[in-house]
């Protein structure tokens, strides 16, 4: 099945329904799919065939989904740009992945050599393609970029039924909205997944923005009545700061869905109290979208949620022999994982083995099936020969009232080899004591865990997602800062 087909089968369902909402702009499922086909019919024109690789580079929008949905409808292989990208990490992007046309960008910069650039706009002449171009199952439909910031981007290669699959498991997961408010970046796997393609596989109506802004976003809440709500943790909290956002009507939100980033426990708790729904947090990678979920009704806050139906896992030590009892890294199996690595075996063959994709996520399962992610097994810090996972040592550090979130890193120590260092955003309100939280750190873990120097910050450095960027973490040095001594 073409992936692409699941617009079709909801144009057909819900043809006068708005498909996607940006702003005054309403656009029927009818009117997505005619755009779609039209796109697809130029690039077939332009002599794209089945299996030729398409970019596109567009904000979220109708124009996006339209060209994304266009490129898989002529059978062509889609991979999406971030817009924010340089002109020189674009390029290496489009040549890593093939492609010789790009739908939008930057319409001042001539594209690459070798690489025809299509206006969205332009395709609107050409004639509908009449059907969508058929594919296999198993063959390729997206490049998925884990990053394009590199000197060497990886995609992972998924398949039309990796697609099909992904967007089956969200409705099922979530149900069927009516709506949702969908602002995470529809360039990533996060705004991707769970979404763009779950929210079109469900018929509903996705209301977006082309860049964040959250007074827009809590108006549209409001006065459009939706009641799911796809972000990532970062805009919780920016919604959250909002001066009026407890003078406005909430009560339709039902739902909100968070991904890219671990939501912070108390942004969590903080966010569910004051728009009174349930917060669900999942977990995905680049290599397999979508592999666990926290479900209405059935959540555990601060875990990852329960395997989706069909994901197979284990978790293994550093030999790669499973590990019966406690954490280890997670292994997945199952039709979420991608094919592997475009045109990259040897990166492929190191997290692809027997079928089973290693995440590199340091996890462990509770007794009633909830999956924990505690650090990535690359952030693992060792202390005189003791592990320490960071990100079980910054939960226990925000549950102090002064701290509002905190990053664990490795400090050099010529004696144990790492000490442990915690930068803090401090909570407003409050001053840091960095006596006073070690004091109330050796109270709560081993005594090789606490750590040994703290300093404050006035932000953590973020990815686009809100992803932790924990190894762009520096103390400050002792001239900078005297309080962070040890």
């Amino acid at each position: 099945m073409n992936f692409a087909e699941i617009l079709t089968a909801s144009a057909a369902a819900h043809p006068d329904r708005p498909a996607v909402c940006l702003g005054p702009e309403r656009v029927t499922y009818a009117e997505l799919y005619d755009r779609a086909l039209r796109i697809a019919s130029a690039l077939r024109e332009r002599g794209h065939e089945a299996g030729s690789v398409v970019a596109v580079m567009l904000q979220n929008g109708p124009e996006f989904v339209a060209a994304y949905f266009g490129v898989l409808l002529a059978g062509s292989v889609v991979t999406a740009v971030n817009p924010l990208l340089t002109p020189g990490e674009v390029d290496r992007l489009l040549e890593n992945a093939g492609a010789r046309t790009l739908i939008g960008g930057d319409p001042e910069r001539p594209p690459a050599p070798g690489v025809t650039r299509i206006d969205p706009a332009d395709a609107a002449a050409a004639e509908p393609l009449k059907e969508p171009v058929p594919r296999a199952d198993d063959d390729t439909a997206l490049l998925l970029y884990s990053s394009g910031t590199t000197s060497g981007p990886k995609a992972a290669e998924m398949t039309h039924h990796n697609l099909v699959w992904s967007s089956d498991a969200m409705v099922a997961a979530v149900g069927a909205p009516s709506a949702a408010l969908c602002v995470a970046p529809f360039f990533q796997g996060f705004g991707q997944g769970c979404g763009m393609n779950g929210m079109l596989r469900a018929g509903a109506t996705i209301h977006t923005q082309e860049r964040w802004n959250a007074a827009a976003a809590l108006d549209t809440l409001e006065h459009e009545r939706v009641p799911l709500l796809q972000a990532v943790p970062a805009m919780c909290h920016d919604l959250l700061e909002l001066p009026d956002v407890h003078e406005r009507d909430r009560s339709a939100l039902q739902l909100c869905m968070t991904g890219g980033a671990a939501t912070p426990l108390d942004l969590l708790k903080r966010f569910e109290h004051e728009f009174d729904c349930e917060v669900l947090e999942g977990y995905g990678v680049t290599e397999a979208l979508r592999v666990s979920m926290n479900r209405p009704g059935r959540r555990r806050a601060g875990s990852i949620g329960v395997l989706l139906e069909g994901v197979e896992h284990r978790f293994v030590d550093s030999a790669g022999d499973d590990v019966v009892d406690g954490a280890g890294e997670l292994v997945i199996r199952g039709p979420n994982v991608m094919r592997g690595y475009w045109g990259q075996p040897e990166a492929t063959a190191e997290v692809l083995r027997d079928g089973w994709l290693y995440t590199r996520d340091l996890s462990y399962e509770d007794e009633d099936g909830f999956l924990w992610v505690i650090g990535r097994v690359d952030d693992l810090i060792s202390r005189g020969g003791y592990k320490v996972h960071p990100v079980e040592v910054e939960r226990l550090l925000a549950e102090h009232p002064a701290v509002a979130e905190a990053a664990v890193i490795a400090l050099p120590d010529e004696r144990l080899g790492s000490e442990i260092g915690a930068a803090v955003v401090v909570a407003e309100g409050h001053e840091l004591d960095t006596e006073e939280l070690r004091e109330f750190m050796r109270e709560r873990v081993a005594k090789w865990k606490y750590p040994r120097r703290i300093w404050a910050v006035p932000s953590l450095p973020r990815g686009i997602t809100g992803k932790l960027l924990r190894r762009e973490v520096a103390p400050p040095t002792p001239d900078e800062d005297p309080a962070a001594s040890r």
